[in-house]
């Protein structure tokens, strides 16, 4: 993200990394939840939503958008949803 030409957050090599992590984690069978408390994740707007999140992939859904226009219903502000997959 930027503001004012500066970069905010953590880079996009750190998040690729991370998301890069998670996955490996899922596929050696640890739940959701079990790694959220244990990667160090900077908070979201998408937060207060995350059991709904866990609940949607924990029951084999893949489909991004349908999730996406769930929690826009739910009332997370615009644009704060996942690109690319959840």
């Amino acid at each position: 993200m930027h503001r004012g030409g500066e970069r905010t957050g953590p880079s996009r090599h750190s998040r690729e990394e991370q998301f890069r992590r998670v996955k490996e984690l899922t596929t050696e069978g640890l739940s959701v939840q079990w790694i959220a408390r244990r990667l160090p994740v900077r908070a979201t707007a998408v937060d207060p939503f995350a059991a709904f999140v866990a609940e949607w992939v924990e029951a084999g859904n893949r489909n991004s958008a349908d999730p996406c226009r769930e929690l826009k219903g739910k009332g997370i502000p615009a644009g704060t949803t996942p690109r690319g997959g959840i």
